[in-house]
């Protein structure tokens, strides 16, 4: 099975970072990423994966945490390219040369992509050809 072809996102900014259970992004053209797990990579140093902690009970009066720091830089960066490998694993590269790598999950939803007109890209549970990729446009 092809992997599927996502919208082209070069040249969006990351305009929002959080943490809320998973990492989450939004960028400058109203995209938006939940990422259930990430290893991400500066140029020149070795991949960290992020702990992405528990989600935030906003009715408990909790906050968003604060940002670990190998996540600050992020802010602004540009993407230079994002796409999903045969695995379905998710990379989005930055115009610096450093990533976000996402693998796909056996028993969880690894990645969730979102358009301002809609769209809805799912990485569902799985794993190589038995993963699954959902598309809707509302």
């Amino acid at each position: 099975m092809e992997p599927p072809v996502i919208p082209d996102l070069a040249g969006q900014t990351i305009d929002i970072l959080r943490l809320d259970g998973s990492v989450q992004f939004w960028t400058s053209e109203n995209w938006s990423t939940v990422l259930a797990t990430l290893s991400v990579a500066l140029p020149g140093q070795d991949p960290v994966e992020v702990d992405p902690g528990d989600p935030v009970d906003h009715d408990a009066g909790e906050t968003y945490p604060d940002l670990p720091d190998v996540l600050k830089p992020f802010l602004g960066k540009t993407i230079h390219k994002a796409s999903v490998n045969p695995r379905w694993d998710l990379h989005i590269e930055f115009t610096d040369g450093s990533r976000f790598d996402v693998p796909a999950g056996w028993s969880y939803e690894a990645w969730e992509l979102h358009g301002p007109g809609g769209e809805l890209f799912i990485c569902r549970p799985g794993g190589g050809g038995l993963l699954e990729f959902d598309a809707w446009a509302q």
